[in-house]
């Protein structure tokens, strides 16, 4: 899903997501110590990976699907899941409060990274399209590539995800899904398109960047196109029961013809 995950700490943070989700769902399923940990596990070693922003989104996303499974209720269920969040953070905070601590130390002044700086804050909009099309302008091994950024900035998931996030949407307006489908569905379109919001130049961005807080006014980002392109390959997962590939395979030659 990261195009530069030869840089190995990004991947190494971002990719323990997927667990803490998986124990989340199996937490909720049934109440098991072991699900537990392996929450408490991916919440660790996110932090452990190496790159601060990445686990700080991947842990935001674990609370707020907490929250999402808990039924949007502060009921036990939750405060269960909280336990393991704050028991993995705790376990890692020899590893990120020593970072904090060296990060107030760094020279990131408004002339280097503020909003008079020649720094890219913003997501180019048009780079969005990476996501789906990682080449879509061009590549720096074939001296190609015309994007505003770094190839590397992009995260992708290919093609064939588009043609999920576009199914996704009419199975939400034009088919009759049961509730629980509904909810899964919109859940993970705002995860696609609240860090979207925010990573771009429009308004809440420019509002969200105006925060006195260091680490969203002087961290571009950027790096939340993780986010939406994890989000956006959820919908490669979604079907109606039990999958029938051929049905699968025959609605796909459909859709291209």
């Amino acid at each position: 899903m990261l195009n530069h995950l030869e840089f190995g700490i990004d991947g190494h943070t971002a990719l323990w997501l997927p667990l803490g989700l998986l124990a989340i769902d199996r937490l909720k399923q049934q109440f098991q110590f072991k699900w537990g940990l392996a929450l408490s596990l991916a919440v660790l070693m996110g932090f452990l990976g190496g790159y601060f922003p990445l686990a700080v989104y991947n842990f935001g996303l674990l609370g707020i699907y907490s929250f999402f499974r808990s039924d949007f209720r502060f009921g036990s269920r939750f405060w269960f899941f909280c336990l393991f969040l704050v028991l993995g953070l705790g376990l890692s905070a020899p590893q990120f409060l020593p970072g904090y601590k060296l990060s107030k130390k760094v020279i990131r002044e408004e002339v280097l990274y503020g909003e008079e700086s020649g720094e890219t804050y913003f997501l180019p909009g048009e780079n969005l399209m990476m996501i789906f099309a990682p080449d879509f302008f061009g590549h720096p091994a074939t001296w190609n590539f015309f994007s505003r950024i770094y190839y590397s900035d992009n995260a992708s998931v290919g093609s064939v995800a588009f043609v999920f996030c576009s199914l996704s949407l009419i199975f939400l307006f034009f088919k009759k899904l049961n509730r629980a489908r509904k909810k899964e569905f919109i859940f993970w379109w705002l995860v696609v398109l609240t860090p979207t919001i925010i990573m771009t130049n429009n308004l809440i961005g420019r509002a969200v960047r105006k925060i006195p807080v260091a680490f969203l006014s002087r961290v571009t980002p950027m790096r939340m196109i993780w986010v939406v392109a994890f989000a956006s390959g959820f919908f490669l997962f979604f079907g109606k029961g039990k999958p029938d590939y051929m049905k699968i395979k025959m609605f796909f030659l459909k859709y291209f013809l």
